[in-house]
């Protein structure tokens, strides 16, 4: 069985806000314990501060993987001037380097097929540029996965989705890969074209 956390926990909102304030929280904690317990009791404060202080450090780890905004300002310039086509290569380009085999889908739902270890992952790019995305494309890419009979399903925007589309891609299982997530898979093959 797999932990879930619940999503409105002190921790999962701390895992989403930056490192430092879990950091601060734990040092708080540890340095009140002396004050608020008897002496002989003050480690508890220090043992009750660590969950925070491994928090800050997951959270600082996870930020220090994020691309800059400079290299998220970048990658979204540069899609922006691609054609559908270029932008399809160059994700198929990041999928086999993972270790996907690709192949192009037809229909309207999906434009890309993964396999990877007998596991089918469905990929829609086609409305990669959109400033907004609503719920439609979704509802199609989850029919097309249903038909596949997908382990996976992934939606690629650099614009926003609505707040209906959000709860249905949640609901659904639906990956959303953003213009943050694409500016890391992408680094390498968008760094090859502006040498």
């Amino acid at each position: 069985m797999q932990f879930k956390m619940r999503e409105n926990s002190i921790f999962a909102k701390l895992l989403r806000s930056p490192w430092w304030i879990s950091i601060l929280i734990g040092g708080t904690i540890a340095l009140a314990a002396p004050s608020l317990f008897a002496t002989k009791y003050a480690y508890w404060g220090v043992f009750f501060a660590l969950p925070f202080f491994g928090i800050g450090l997951v959270r600082a780890y996870r930020q220090m993987q994020q691309p800059s905004h400079s290299a998220i300002s970048m990658t979204e310039e540069s899609i922006r001037g691609m054609s559908p086509r270029e932008f399809s290569d160059i994700l198929t380009s990041a999928y086999i380097e993972s270790g996907y085999v690709v192949t192009p889908t037809k229909g309207q739902a999906a434009d890309l097929k993964l396999e990877n270890n007998g596991q089918v992952t469905l990929v829609n790019c086609r409305r990669v540029k959109a400033a907004n995305s609503g719920i439609e494309p979704l509802r199609a890419l989850v029919a097309a996965g249903e038909h596949h009979e997908a382990a996976q399903l992934i939606y690629t925007t650099i614009g926003s989705l609505s707040t209906e589309a959000r709860g249905y891609a949640s609901e659904h299982g639906v990956q959303i890969l953003d213009l943050q997530s694409l500016s890391s898979m992408l680094a390498k093959q968008l760094d090859s074209i502006t040498r």
